[in-house]
């Protein structure tokens, strides 16, 4: 009985190896790349665009870019993982020359003519069906990632806090002293893996109607001695005791993560009304 031969495709050249690898990790590179220039830098741009806006916080532009990345992010990553698969060559792999009576699948690169002739029109109709659904895909997350740019809450140099809507609307703003209640707390984030852990301070002040948080890193370029004294001068308003202090547990961890000064260390202490 006849050994039966396996027909294989021709390797891929050492060029076309590097072109999938290389694929893979800048697709995988746009994930933060997309995430830090949609979700924070521009929504950020647009709300320190007003010089009389001290702070920011708002996680709408980083929700709304999260469709966009992950299309962006997974299109390529299964377009290359299926070449890979299937060895379907770039640029082709003209110096293979396989083994004397070693039959091989015929292949094309795949920007040549030959390679457009050899599809049938099943194939085609199936390309030009998921081109289509990818494009209407598309245009709904560019709709959705456009709503997050504007939507935003700031605090301006009158300490005033302003609410905008995703077209731009002001749609609420109330000063910082008409609050009911401030809540100082140190908060815990963790990645969504645990690989990484972060510890940082948040303000929250409580309004009949909602909530306006501010940040650490929310205040732009302002250094973070001058952060934590900001912080402190709002927290005047309340020292009528309209206020409440939450999580010092974490108090030592939160000053080895963000490695304050002695003086920075100082403040925070004063912030959260702490004695070490």
């Amino acid at each position: 009985m006849a050994r039966k031969i396996k027909v294989k495709k021709p390797p891929l050249s050492g060029l076309d190896k590097f072109i999938y690898v290389m694929g893979y990790l800048v697709d995988f590179a746009l994930l933060a790349v997309f995430l830090l220039v949609f979700g924070k830098a521009i929504p950020e741009a647009v709300a320190f665009s007003d010089p009389s806006v001290v702070a920011r916080h708002g996680e709408a532009g980083l929700l709304c870019a999260v469709p966009m990345t992950l299309l962006v992010m997974f299109t390529p990553a299964i377009l290359v993982g299926c070449g890979w698969d299937r060895k379907q060559p770039i640029f082709g792999n003209k110096k293979f020359k396989p083994k004397f009576g070693q039959p091989v699948i015929k292949t094309f690169p795949l920007f040549s003519k030959e390679f457009r002739q050899s599809l049938t029109e099943k194939q085609v109709k199936r390309i030009k069906r998921i081109a289509a659904i990818l494009l209407i895909v598309f245009v709904v997350f560019a709709v959705i990632l456009s709503l997050g740019i504007y939507s935003r809450t700031v605090l301006d140099s009158q300490n005033r806090f302003k609410a905008y809507n995703s077209f731009n609307q002001l749609t609420d703003e109330v000063a910082v002293q008409e609050a009911d209640r401030l809540t100082l707390e140190i908060t815990y984030h963790t990645s969504r893996r645990g690989f990484s852990r972060s510890w940082g301070i948040q303000l929250t002040f409580a309004y009949e109607h909602r909530d306006y948080k501010l940040a650490l890193g929310g205040f732009g370029d302002m250094e973070r001695e001058d952060v934590l004294r900001y912080m402190l001068s709002l927290k005047d308003y309340f020292k009528d005791g309209r206020y409440e202090i939450l999580s010092t547990e974490w108090m030592d961890r939160l000053i080895d993560d963000k490695n304050f000064s002695a003086t920075e260390q100082k403040l925070v202490y004063d912030l959260f009304d702490y004695t070490p």
